[in-house]
This record gives C-alpha cells, sequence and structure tokens, in this order.
C-alpha cells in the first residue's frame, strides 16, 4: 500500500511537489495445526515496515525500519459461516525492530552512512482476525492485536527516566478495513487504524485513508 498527495498553493497556484501520504507493507503468515480440538496449536510470522522512509528528506531509505514478529500458541476459531469468520489467538510473541539509522556527523550524513541498530522484546500476545461480508458488494477485514511485553532489550537506557516503565504498557492496534465493489474492475477501500503504544505516545493515534483500485481476478 503505497500512497502520495498532491497540493497547489493557494497563493503561487504552483503544484508542490508529491507527498507520502500512506506507506505500509505488512505480511502476515500463518500456521494452524487443526486438530478438530477446542483450541488448535499455531505458529505465525510477520513482516512490517514500508516502501520509503523520507523522515529525513536528504537520505531516504527503502524499505526501513522493519519490525518482525514471530509468534506460537494456541488458536480457535470463534464464527465461521461461508465467508464470515472470526479467529482468535493466544500466545508467545518474539518481535525485532530493526532500524538503518543516520550517523549523528556531518561527514557521516554527507557519505549517507547508517547504523543497523536492533532492539527487541517479548511477551504474551492476542490476535483476532476477522472477515464478514455485510452485502453482496461490500466486505469488512480486521485485525485486533494485543501486546503486552515482559522483556525488553533496550530498558536500561530509560532507567531513571519519566519513561523508564513505558515498555511495559499494554499495546493495542485496531486495523479495519471496509472494501465496496463499484464495478467488476473498481473497488472503494475505507481503512482505519487505533494505535495505542505509550513508547511512541502518550496518547492514543487514529489513521483514516480512503483509496479507489482496480481490482481482476486470475481464476
Amino acid at each position: 500500500q503505497f500512497g502520495q498527495t498532491h497540493q497547489q498553493d493557494k497563493t503561487t497556484k504552483h503544484w508542490n511537489r508529491p507527498l507520502k501520504s500512506s506507506d505500509k507493507i505488512d505480511l502476515d503468515n500463518l500456521g494452524r495445526f487443526t486438530l478438530h480440538a477446542f483450541v488448535d496449536p499455531f505458529v505465525a510470522f510477520r513482516f512490517q515496515s514500508q516502501f520509503l522512509d523520507a523522515s529525513y528528506d536528504p537520505m531516504k531509505r527503502m524499505i526501513n525500519p522493519i519490525l518482525l514478529t514471530e509468534s506460537a500458541g494456541i488458536a480457535r476459531m470463534i464464527y465461521q459461516k461461508d465467508k464470515d469468520q472470526v479467529l482468535s489467538r493466544l500466545g508467545f510473541a518474539f518481535r525485532e525492530n530493526l532500524d538503518r539509522a543516520i550517523q549523528g556527523t556531518a561527514a557521516d550524513i554527507l557519505d549517507k552512512k547508517t547504523k543497523l541498530v536492533s532492539t527487541n522484546d517479548g511477551g504474551i500476545e492476542s490476535v483476532t482476525d476477522a472477515q464478514y461480508k455485510l452485502a453482496s458488494n461490500i466486505s469488512y477485514t480486521g485485525k485486533l492485536t494485543i501486546f503486552k511485553a515482559v522483556f525488553f532489550s533496550k530498558k536500561n537506557d530509560f532507567k531513571g527516566t519519566p519513561a523508564e516503565n513505558y515498555w511495559k504498557a499494554i499495546d493495542v492496534n485496531w486495523e479495519s478495513t471496509f472494501a465496496a465493489s463499484l464495478t467488476k474492475l473498481i473497488t472503494a477501500n475505507l481503512y482505519t487504524q487505533v494505535i495505542y503504544d505509550k513508547e511512541i505516545s502518550l496518547k492514543g493515534r487514529f489513521k483514516e485513508t480512503f483509496g479507489l483500485g482496480l481490482t481482476f481476478k486470475l481464476i
């Protein structure tokens, strides 16, 4: 998912260069061993990043930062009817964040030198995935992720500061996508995301994007 926004200056009528409005890479793989029991064991791997890191304009970095999540535990299909389903899983997750950080000196910046900074944490993770067919041409896809860390590799860096225990707070990420097929080829998508991560912000964050896309079926 990648999008840019063009804006025109009201005074000069000049069109400014495009600014990134949406940028997301999210690959989630789940292996569930269906034993026809009350719960099933699972293993999962998730890759999250963005196509372009433009946080420092003179030195743009591709596919940065990267968040890798490996998890294992138990899963249960709470609801399933036709194509509608709700799958919930609970387990232990290990997360690793890889960031090609820009070096601090002017010479390093001039030479475009970066340093790979790695942080990791682990804890209890709950993930609930939902898919619903709201109408013949409207569908809903949702994912609610709740994570409670039990260890953090950089906790000593914050010792003695107000943020010393922020990493212990529960992280919440609720993503929702409403898709409406306008024609056989054109689909409208409304994406919303509610995030709470105390290490990044003391308040919750909300994101909303709307887009039109072309769809086609290979079979």
